[in-house]
């Protein structure tokens, strides 16, 4: 019984980091296209997406993920328990079994091609790390782009911060206050 509360809660999870993730990547395009469609920069952001999620296996994968939850239903998940820990210690993985998930028909090209790398069980921890490595590298490169393009912008601003330091005599620690 405890074992299926807890299978049940790793599929929540898993619905909502599948959710979110795609949440995340849907709301930063539409900003960015709002804001930089006319611009050079709108193509190179459609590049680094492409790069990072149109043209990557994993990612193409994980978005099969998504529509198999959100059209089939729950994912065949499988909590293990082993001895293998150091000090023969009971050590618990979650997976999911590869070899339920090739059955499904509905994987495009690029998931198949991530499926037919793997063995019979993906841990799901190594799944998900290796999918957030993907999204935050997005939005690390989005940060240090804007920092690049906007630096002018940001330059202005931390200007008229210390201009309002002075004219209000006030330390850095109540500047917080004037923003």
């Amino acid at each position: 019984e405890v074992l299926q509360l807890c299978q049940k809660d790793i599929m929540r999870l898993l619905h909502n980091f599948l959710a979110s993730a795609f949440t995340l990547i849907e709301h930063t395009r539409i900003l960015t296209r709002e804001l930089y469609d006319d611009q050079p920069f709108y193509r190179e952001y459609q590049q680094k997406t492409a790069e990072l999620f149109s043209d990557s296996a994993l990612a193409r994968f994980v978005q099969g993920l998504r529509n198999w939850i959100l059209h089939k239903g729950l994912l065949p998940v499988v909590v293990q328990l082993s001895d293998t820990g150091t000090n023969g210690e009971l050590v618990s993985s979650v997976v999911l079994n590869a070899d339920d998930l090739k059955s499904w028909d509905k994987w495009d090209a690029r998931a198949r091609e991530f499926l037919a790398s793997t063995t019979s069980e993906l841990r799901l921890s190594d799944l998900v790390d290796s999918y957030s490595g993907l999204v935050d590298g997005l939005h690390s490169w989005l940060e240090k782009r804007m920092i690049e393009m906007h630096a002018v912008a940001f330059q202005e601003v931390d200007e008229l911060q210390s201009r309002l330091r002075v004219l209000y005599g006030r330390s850095e620690e109540h500047t917080s206050e004037l923003q």
